[in-house]
C-alpha cells in the first residue's frame, strides 16, 4: 500500500514539472482501439503533442467449477497488459476546442488460461496489436476539465481495416 501511495506521489510530481503553462499537460482515462485503453497522459508542445495510455487487469483467477456439461478446451482466467502511444499533430488551436490529427497504436499483452480437461490447464499468449490515424477533437469542459473524441481509421493484427472506430477520453489539465 506504501508503495502505492509513494508512485503516485511521485507520477504527481513528474507531471507537475513537466507543465509549464497554459493547461498543455493532462491526466485522464481514454478509451480507444488504436489509442488504446486506460490510464493515460497527455502532453501539448506548440507544434505537436503526444499520448501515453497504460492499463493492467486480470479476470477469472479462481479456480473454474466443471460440470458434466462443460465443453473443452475451456478458457477460465485472463491476464492483459495494454499499451498506447500516439502522435498528434493540431491543426487547428482554439480557445475552447482544439481539432489535430491523431496517429499511434496499441499492443495488448494478454495471456489466456486454457483448460484442456478439470485437472490440466496451460497459458496461452494472446497478444494483439492495432494502429490508426485519423481526426480528434478536444472540448473544454472547464479549464482544468477536456472530453476528446477521436475517428481514427484502425488497422489490426489479423490484417482487417475498420473505418472510423471511436475513441474517446476525459482530462485533467494541470497548470
Amino acid at each position: 500500500m506504501l508503495k502505492n501511495i509513494v508512485l503516485a506521489l511521485f507520477l504527481c510530481g513528474i507531471i507537475q514539472l513537466v507543465a509549464i503553462d497554459n493547461y498543455d499537460t493532462g491526466m485522464g482515462l481514454h478509451i480507444g482501439n488504436s489509442t488504446g485503453s486506460g490510464y493515460s497522459f497527455r502532453k501539448w508542445y506548440p507544434n505537436f503533442g503526444f499520448q501515453a495510455t497504460l492499463a493492467a487487469y486480470s479476470s477469472d483467477n479462481d479456480k473454474p467449477k466443471f460440470d458434466n456439461y462443460t465443453d473443452f478446451p475451456k478458457t477460465h482466467g485472463k491476464r492483459t497488459v495494454k499499451v498506447g502511444i500516439n502522435y498528434l499533430q493540431p491543426l487547428l488551436m482554439g480557445e475552447k476546442t482544439n481539432f489535430y490529427i491523431i496517429c499511434g497504436g496499441s499492443y495488448s499483452f494478454r495471456k489466456e488460461r486454457i483448460y484442456e480437461d478439470e485437472d490440466h490447464s496451460e497459458w496461452k499468449s494472446k497478444d494483439r496489436w492495432t494502429v490508426g490515424i485519423g481526426p480528434g477533437f478536444e472540448f473544454q469542459i472547464s479549464n482544468h476539465l477536456r472530453l476528446t473524441v477521436e475517428l481514427p481509421i484502425t488497422h489490426d493484427h489479423k490484417g482487417d481495416t475498420s473505418m472510423l472506430i471511436p475513441a474517446s477520453g476525459l482530462y485533467y489539465y494541470f497548470k
